[in-house]
């Protein structure tokens, strides 16, 4: 599979914060939300214009909480472009390139770039990047599968 088909394929299933957002909550909440204060799973629904979902109960799960995504105002469809160029790069890309390709200022290409390297730094420590990087077969669901959920969305401290 090329490069190219590859971003086509990714910028198609994340071509909105909305359909990040969504994939983000099944790669979180494979088997549904639960909620802390009905004691069950249940159906939980979108708070409007936030990324935040509440039960019936009024309970409300932020799903960037305990993410590298946490208190960025930048667009989860940035975010999701950062984590798939940095993961395809093998890290290898830098926060000028990063910022002209997502089209951010360079202090966020930077805090991106520092934060998905971290992770990836993190990873590597536990497990060879082979793991981890896009070989031929590799959907792109598997690719940002990898660079989100494997590698635990922790927040990286400076």
């Amino acid at each position: 599979m090329n490069q190219g088909f590859e971003l086509k394929v990714f910028r198609e299933m994340f071509s909105t914060n909305d359909a990040c957002l969504e994939f983000l909550k099944l790669i979180k909440y494979p088997k549904g939300m639960f909620c802390k204060v009905c004691q069950r799973r249940t159906r939980f629904t979108r708070v409007s214009n936030r990324p935040v979902y509440q039960c019936s109960c009024g309970y409300q799960v932020s799903l960037l909480a305990g993410t590298i995504f946490e208190k960025s105002s930048t667009p989860l469809m940035k975010w999701f472009y950062a984590l798939f160029i940095v993961v395809k790069t093998d890290g290898n890309v830098t926060a000028k390139q990063l910022q002209r390709e997502i089209g951010v200022t360079y202090k966020t290409a930077w805090r991106m770039s520092k934060n998905i390297k971290a992770l990836l730094h993190e990873k590597k420590k536990k497990r060879s990047i082979s793991s981890i990087v896009i070989l031929g077969g590799q959907t792109v669901g598997e690719i940002v599968h990898r660079a989100i959920y494997q590698l635990k969305l922790k927040i990286v401290k400076g």
